[in-house]
């Protein structure tokens, strides 16, 4: 593992990047502060499934709006971890690398999945899946997005916190994903054999290869 200790280099892009994010969380609770609150407690009840659950399948904004402030999350701490790990030293280009990076392991992963449904004739399904999965990610990331600002703001943002914040981001990850597949249990058959193998093979060997493959 290449391991160049330098300190992360801190500009304005990064602070308009969080006010942005920030921004984003403001206007849906604004919006909708019923729906903002019954997502965050969706994990404990079934009121925004019930309430919202067909019409994030349908049309709207707030799922989208809520992926896109995770995914620039997750996007900053790949960048971050690159920044500190690898011999890339064009910061002005690398967080665009990063979610170029990101976005294509998404589309090629999201692909591999259709294809699995498609496969065992579920398409149908697949949608279903994908609401749900964005659901419990976005979810369960929540505290990463939040954590990865205070620590930044704090000046606490450093290689041990990224790579903190990146095993937490994975376990969480799987827990969505478990969560997710334990809900679609009730729709098709799922054996807890399945589930874990889908869960290994899928979410943690990809994740792991794309840091592998990164030179990291």
């Amino acid at each position: 593992m290449i391991e160049i200790l330098r300190e992360s280099p801190q500009s304005s892009w990064t602070l308009i990047l969080f006010f942005l994010i920030s921004f984003v969380y403001v206007y849906l609770y604004n919006d909708d502060a019923r729906r903002f609150r019954y997502f965050f407690l969706s994990l404990y009840n079934k009121q925004y499934q019930v309430s919202y659950g067909r019409q994030s399948k349908v049309s709207g904004h707030f799922m989208p709006l809520l992926s896109l402030t995770t995914f620039l999350s997750v996007s900053f701490l790949l960048y971050s971890y690159l920044g500190y790990c690898t011999k890339y030293s064009t910061y002005s280009t690398l967080f665009l690398y990063a979610m170029l990076i990101l976005l294509s392991f998404l589309i090629l992963k999201w692909l591999f999945v259709f294809m699995l449904f498609f496969l065992f004739k579920r398409q149908k399904l697949f949608q279903e899946f994908i609401a749900l999965s964005l659901h419990y990610i976005n979810l369960f990331l929540t505290p990463i997005v939040f954590s990865t600002i205070y620590l930044y703001l704090i000046g606490s943002f450093n290689q041990k916190s990224i790579n903190l914040l990146l095993s937490t981001t994975l376990v969480l990850l799987i827990l969505a994903k478990f969560k997710t597949l334990s809900l679609m249990r009730n729709i098709i058959s799922l054996g807890v054999l399945y589930i874990i193998l889908y869960i290994c093979t899928i979410e943690i060997a990809p994740f792991l290869s794309l840091l592998i493959g990164l030179n990291c």
